[in-house]
């Protein structure tokens, strides 16, 4: 998607930041670091004298290839697993299932799906024959026989949110893998996750079985990497690039491009430096920040160019609402909920911190999700109505005195605690929200919670009344935020990502449903209801959505960012090309 204009609004911060990047980017132009002396090289394959190539940025060092944090999405690490490895399946632009290492989908069927009586299952995935690692050797199921011993040994300190539901993985033949399930998974029959995926048996099992730890120190997670996907690892400089070449090997045939050069550079504005200087082409969902992607964008369109940008509903941002004994006990009542979020003006919000792009949030889910087809009609939305807000706050009890002040019954006026993580975007939006319910008689005690504060769980699940926050927008993520059983509470150590503890036996059924049902149009009806009961009742009310960025120079073709449900930003990565690319 290539952006069609300029915005108006220029946050001061983002043109005084603009200033800085432009003087820099010069500067960057007239000296270039050469690489890290002494950093690991390996043979390149032969390739054309004149070859299409990209170079990209991420923040910081990547660090290791799928041990330990590659299988967290919006990971800068997780966005580059697709280039190197591939998984059993993805899904693509469209939010369709598709297969990746896998030759097919199980489904009930074809037999390849078993639901036992006692509730377990069985997934049965066959694997695409003739799939080759980068040294050559043919991936086979012991691959992911191996892969899965390692992501579920809790030796190993990798993400294992779904794999620990299975209970076994086996190879039926060497294309073949059998998966058990301890109980009814939706998810299973579509794999699209970092904790199922091959690791070359034959190049790392021996070190496992005989030190964890020495397997954990690997080179092969960096500069010795070898996977199945279309890029190899050819150099590895730790703080300064690395370079991926085209695997000719790659099953789905070469990739478009022969060389994918990832630099390592600390911080947002670097990057926005590099970008603008010309030595760095493109960035993956979640590099640059928003002001970043817009400043490129500006400089690049006054210069003539039409650059590649992508912006996508990536977090979305709620208040929660407090109710364990809340200091502002009237939040126990929904008119409460529903008045305090007809006061705010979302679209203010999105145009104050992102010109106006990042949709206002009505559900857990943007109207840009293909789900939205089927479940956007049970979204019950509160546009911006200060008058239907101050008429639900009258029915509730809280009035507007003489003054103006919103009071109770008893003439107490009433002070409503708004508390976020002390970081400029939740202390932006606050102060924001603050402004519409001081418009309809509150008094706002707005709490900047400091981050060592923030992170003392006790702490933090025991806000007051109100608490602004943001979380990805992923299926477990939005069913974790008001599942009454995740409550944190004294007796789980205040771990639980209910924060607001709310609890409703239906929201719970609704949600076991979610996590048992197996059929398509059992899941969507379970969703619509879901939905139709969280925009209701308003456990959490909705903000609005923070946007991912891409961002690439003109003529590169065929990025196309996250998908949804989210796979990886480098989901399709061996279509993309660049035209009028440099020479290698």
């Amino acid at each position: 998607m290539v952006a069609e204009r300029l915005f108006a609004f220029h946050p001061p911060n983002l043109i005084a930041r603009g200033s800085v990047w432009l003087v820099a980017a010069a500067l960057l132009l007239a000296c270039q670091p050469a690489p890290s002396p002494g950093a690991a090289e390996r043979p390149e394959p032969e390739r054309p004298s004149r070859a299409r190539s990209l170079v990209i940025a991420v923040e910081g060092d990547l660090g290791p290839f799928v041990l330990p944090v590659s299988s967290r999405a919006g990971s800068q690490v997780g966005e580059l697993d697709l280039a190197v490895n591939q998984w059993l399946a993805y899904y693509d632009e469209q939010g369709t299932a598709q297969p990746m290492l896998a030759a097919e989908l199980p489904s009930r069927e074809q037999g390849t799906w078993l639901v036992h009586p006692d509730g377990s299952m069985q997934t049965i995935y066959r694997l695409r024959a003739g799939v080759t690692w980068h040294d050559g050797r043919t991936m086979t199921a012991r691959d992911f026989v191996f892969g899965w011993q390692v992501i579920k040994d809790p030796a190993v300190p990798t993400s294992k949110s779904v794999i620990n539901l299975s209970t076994g993985l086996t190879a039926v033949d060497d294309f073949t893998v059998a998966i058990d399930w301890r109980t009814t998974y939706p998810g299973a029959g579509v794999l699209a996750i970092g904790e199922f995926v091959p690791m070359p048996a034959h190049l790392i099992e021996p070190t496992y079985l005989a030190d964890k730890e020495q397997f954990q120190r690997l080179t092969y997670w960096t500069q010795d990497f070898v996977g199945v996907g279309p890029y190899q690892v050819t150099e590895y400089h730790p703080g300064s690039h690395m370079v991926l070449r085209a695997y000719p090997g790659f099953y789905r045939g070469q990739a478009k491009l022969d060389r994918v050069e990832v630099r390592f550079i600390s911080g947002v504005d670097a990057i926005v430096v590099a970008m603008l200087a010309g030595t760095v082409e493109g960035s993956l969902p979640g590099v640059l920040d928003f002001e970043g992607a817009r400043a490129v964008q500006r400089e690049w369109e006054r210069a003539g160019k039409r650059p590649h940008i992508i912006m996508q509903p990536e977090s979305w941002r709620h208040v929660f609402a407090q109710f364990r004994d809340p200091a502002l006990p009237e939040v126990l009542d929904v008119r409460v909920r529903r008045g305090l979020l007809h006061a705010i003006d979302r679209e203010a919000i999105s145009a104050a911190l992102t010109d106006g792009l990042g949709p206002i949030s009505d559900a857990p889910f943007p109207s840009s999700d293909p789900r939205w087809r089927w479940m956007g009609d049970a979204v019950v939305k509160y546009p911006y109505d200060p008058r239907q807000g101050e008429q639900l706050l009258a029915e509730a009890g809280l009035r507007r005195g003489g003054d103006g002040t919103l009071t109770r019954s008893t003439g107490a006026p009433v002070t409503v605690p708004l508390a976020a993580i002390a970081e400029p975007e939740p202390t932006r939006v606050i102060a924001i929200i603050a402004n519409y319910w001081e418009r309809v008689g509150a008094q706002v005690e707005q709490a900047p919670v400091p981050q060592a504060q923030y992170r003392d769980l006790q702490f933090r699940a025991s806000f007051p009344a109100f608490l602004y926050a943001g979380i990805s927008v992923e299926n477990q993520n939005v069913l974790n935020r008001v599942t009454p059983r995740l409550c944190p509470t004294a007796e789980s150590r205040w771990v639980g990502t209910a924060l607001g503890c709310y609890q409703n036996p239906q929201a719970q059924r609704l949600i076991d449903g979610i996590a048992g049902a197996l059929e398509p149009t059992e899941q969507q009806q379970l969703w619509r209801d879901f939905i139709r009961l969280v925009t209701e009742d308003l456990p959490v009310l909705p903000m609005y959505f923070r946007l991912a960025t891409t961002v690439f120079r003109e003529g590169v073709t065929g990025v196309v960012g996250h998908t949804s449900p989210q796979t990886r930003g480098s989901w399709n990565i061996a279509d993309w090309d660049a035209l009028a690319g440099r020479e290698v």
